[in-house]
């Protein structure tokens, strides 16, 4: 039977958001996944009840996958969800030289309002992670500090007031982007509101 000494409590393990993107790297017949979350409750340390410390491998030929904030890697990593921009650096520390696959899922969970974008540090090259999210790139067994810095970005909000029973049409929404932003409002057939 389980010890429920060390079993979390369904708030500690629940999230206020579904905010939520797994990287996973896969290569050299080796493979780590690393996790990103955005939570109201979380800050930008470490929180003991939402994030997870990276334990490195004692495998000099295996992959360790993480995120890096103020020197600390993270194989959990929850931070608050209010941000406009926001960058977190992608550590990959692989132990063979070679071809590996970067796999990013859970994008879906992401307003369309934000964009989410993968930056090479050592290449320059920008890949837009909602239209593109597996990477094939090339590691090198030197490489120890963070090649990759994920990248989000809210271009707006949308906050929707439903419409109270009774009172006709008093719902409404709400848009809040940059200065100078326009938006078309459209129906699921695509004719504008």
């Amino acid at each position: 039977a389980a010890n429920p000494a060390y079993l979390k409590t369904s708030a500690a393990s629940s999230t206020t958001n579904s905010e939520l993107l797994y990287v996973r790297c896969v290569g050299n017949n080796f493979e780590d996944e690393t996790a990103l979350r955005f939570n109201n409750n979380a800050t930008m340390g470490f929180d003991s009840e939402w994030d997870a410390v990276k334990l490195f491998s004692d495998n000099p030929q295996n992959i360790s996958l993480s995120t890096r904030i103020t020197n600390q890697d993270y194989s959990i990593n929850s931070i608050p969800s209010g941000y406009s921009t926001l960058q977190i650096p992608l550590r990959t520390k692989v132990g063979v030289s070679g071809t590996y696959t970067l796999t990013f899922s859970g994008i879906s969970n992401f307003s369309g309002f934000t964009c989410i974008s993968l930056e090479d540090t050592y290449t320059g090259i920008s890949t837009d992670l909602k239209a593109q999210n597996v990477y094939t790139v090339q590691l090198s067994d030197t490489s120890d500090k963070p090649q990759y810095v994920i990248h989000f970005t809210k271009v707006a909000t949308a906050t929707a007031i439903p419409t109270l029973c009774g009172t006709g049409a008093s719902g409404k929404i709400i848009l809040e982007g940059a200065a100078g932003s326009s938006y078309t409002l459209s129906n699921l057939q695509g004719s504008i509101l």
